[in-house]
C-alpha cells in the first residue's frame, strides 16, 4: 500500500473516533457481544477490532501471533497510547493482575 492510500484510509478511520483527555472512543460499528469497535484492517481489508486498526495506523503491521492489549481495559478505546503488543498469555496475566477475570456465578 502506498503512503497516499494509507493516509486516506487512516483519515477515514479517525473520523469515527471521539477523543477525550484519556480514552479515545470508537464511534463506528461495534461488536454487541464484547463491546469492541469493528473496522477494516488497512493491510488485509478484513474486518477486525478497531483497536487493532488504530495500532496498525500508528505503529505498522501487527506481528503474527500477537494481540493488541489495552492498558485502560476499555474495549472501545483506540487511543494509541493505551495500546500495547502482547501474547495471549501476556493479556491473560494483565487481566489477572488487574482483577478482571471472571469470578463465581453471575
Amino acid at each position: 500500500m502506498n503512503l497516499k492510500e494509507k493516509h486516506r484510509k487512516g483519515w477515514k478511520f479517525w473520523t469515527h473516533v471521539y477523543k477525550t483527555d484519556n480514552c479515545w472512543f470508537w464511534t463506528g460499528a461495534m461488536d454487541s457481544l464484547n463491546k469492541y469497535g469493528l473496522s477494516r484492517s488497512i493491510y488485509t481489508g478484513q474486518f477486525t477490532t478497531a483497536h487493532r486498526v488504530a495500532y496498525e495506523l500508528t505503529n505498522g503491521s501487527i506481528p503474527k501471533g500477537l494481540e493488541i492489549c489495552h492498558k485502560c481495559d476499555n474495549p472501545p478505546c483506540v487511543n494509541p497510547v493505551h495500546l500495547f503488543l502482547g501474547t495471549r498469555a501476556d493479556n491473560v496475566h494483565d487481566m489477572i493482575a488487574k482483577g478482571r477475570q471472571a469470578k463465581g456465578i453471575k
